[in-house]
């Protein structure tokens, strides 16, 4: 059951950090199309992804996660066979667009299968498992899609995913057993239809901010945009029987802090990513087919550890893990700051890598089992989905922000990057502080949670 789900979970996280890689060969393949449409074939999937899990883990809770599980398997597959032979650009964007769609449906229901079958003193390690292989998958996914360029070319790199998602499909249709919450209502309409609104300007005004200028009128719409639909969108759920967005959970200190740690570990994580990959590229003048193989350290460390990090959460508490995880990528940050520069500097990278990639491997996992550790079951799907909500609208802010600083880096001078490095750091620091407070030890397992 754990590996199914965690099947699922790598197959979508891998997604997204391989079109890093391959987004450039993507361009080559399509020189008519201009940049700022083009562009669309990764922002559509952040976006669509972003604005249907909370939705998403109602339906989940709602008609059967078992059941939202297979249909999400069924469309991710369809979506990524459709975007590996597309045409053309618009094509492809909308096949991607329709694949997000199925990624949105697999995350919560498969978070909330395992939460409903595993007990609570159990619950740090499965989710820490899964969790941890999604961490993996978004690690590897520079070298694996640098393996596939290589290999077959970018309708490759898009392609790999439909076998992961048919095997997803018949282990979760043999293996999971439904279950669903009778009481559960499909909710607010209106105020799921609020909530895709802000959070698309929100990804928009982000993702076109760093191309058009933060001024740009279209940027600056946006923004304003995302701003009224959340204000809205809050004032609605605090008048709605049954909430699309439940601000009850907010009432728990844990789901509190651990979305914090979700919110800006997740946003340095894929800062870090966009950064690394340029660096190599820009710095070392490595190859775009090899540039994501500069990240088998983090890779590595963050395989060997993810595991682990669950148990261990169980075992002593996720603030003892997640404070040093935190506290690890922060000094791998100022290590790439003050000790990288040329190739001869290559082994300061690594060890710097390898730290960042201890942090990756506790801090990942265990902010999502710590953010639901009091939550009753029957809120299993829309707590999973707000805090995957929450750390994918995180990325997309990460990625904006790279580009911001480094995506014009094309002297090859490293301190171009050093504001960037500067950044990682101070989220982690922030992270570490936010972490102190997942006190999981000061609850006992089993007892009755603290949102029921």
């Amino acid at each position: 059951m754990l590996s199914v789900a965690s099947i699922a979970g790598f197959a979508g996280a891998l997604d997204l950090s391989m079109l890093f890689v391959a987004y450039p060969a993507i361009s080559d393949a399509f020189p008519a199309t201009p940049p700022a449409l083009l562009s669309w074939v990764v922002t559509i999937y952040s976006l669509v992804l972003a604005s249907l899990l909370i939705p998403s883990g109602r339906l989940a809770d709602r008609l059967g996660r078992r059941r939202m599980f297979l249909v999400g398997t069924a469309v991710f597959g369809f979506g990524a066979l459709a975007s590996g032979l597309a045409p053309g650009p618009v094509w492809l964007i909308a096949a991607r667009a329709g694949q997000a769609v199925g990624g949105a449906l697999i995350l919560p229901a498969s978070m909330g299968v395992l939460l409903s079958e595993f007990p609570a003193s159990r619950r740090g390690t499965a989710i820490g498992t899964w969790g941890g292989v999604g961490g993996i998958a978004t690690v590897a996914g520079p070298a694996i899609g640098s393996a596939l360029l290589a290999a077959g070319g970018w309708r490759w790199v898009l392609l790999v995913n439909v076998p992961l998602a048919a095997v997803a499909f018949f282990g979760g249709a043999r293996v999971f057993r439904e279950s669903v919450d009778a009481d559960a209502r499909v909710g607010d309409l209106a105020g799921s239809a609020i909530l895709m609104v802000a959070v698309a300007a929100m990804a928009l005004s982000i993702t076109q901010g760093p191309e058009r200028g933060w001024t740009d009128p279209v940027v600056l719409e946006a923004a304003f945009v995302a701003v009224l639909a959340a204000a809205a969108l809050v004032r609605r759920s605090s008048r709605q029987d049954d909430p699309v967005l439940d601000l009850d959970l907010l009432a728990d200190p844990l789901f509190r802090a651990s979305n914090l740690v979700a919110f800006t570990f997740s946003t340095a994580f894929f800062a870090m990513f966009f950064g690394l990959v340029v660096f190599a590229t820009e710095v070392w003048d490595a190859p775009h087919s090899r540039a994501g193989l500069y990240v088998i350290p983090a890779q590595v460390t963050a395989a060997t550890l993810s595991f682990a990090g669950g148990k261990l959460a169980d075992r002593v508490g996720h603030r003892r893990v997640m404070v040093p995880g935190a506290l690890s990528f922060a000094a791998g940050s100022l290590l790439l700051l003050v000790g990288v520069g040329g190739r001869d500097t290559f082994g300061t990278w690594v060890v710097a890598l390898v730290l960042m990639g201890a942090g990756i491997g506790t801090v990942f996992p265990s902010f999502q089992s710590g953010a639901v550790h009091a939550v009753a079951s029957t809120k299993f799907g829309i707590a999973a989905a707000t805090t995957q909500t929450n750390s994918r609208i995180a990325g997309t802010l990460g990625v904006a922000v790279a580009v911001a600083l480094v995506g014009g880096a094309t002297t090859g001078d490293p301190a171009d990057f050093d504001l960037l490095w500067l950044f990682l750091a101070g989220l982690a620091v922030v992270s570490a502080i936010a972490s102190w407070r997942v006190d999981t030890r000061a609850t006992t397992p089993g007892r009755a949670p603290a949102i029921p």
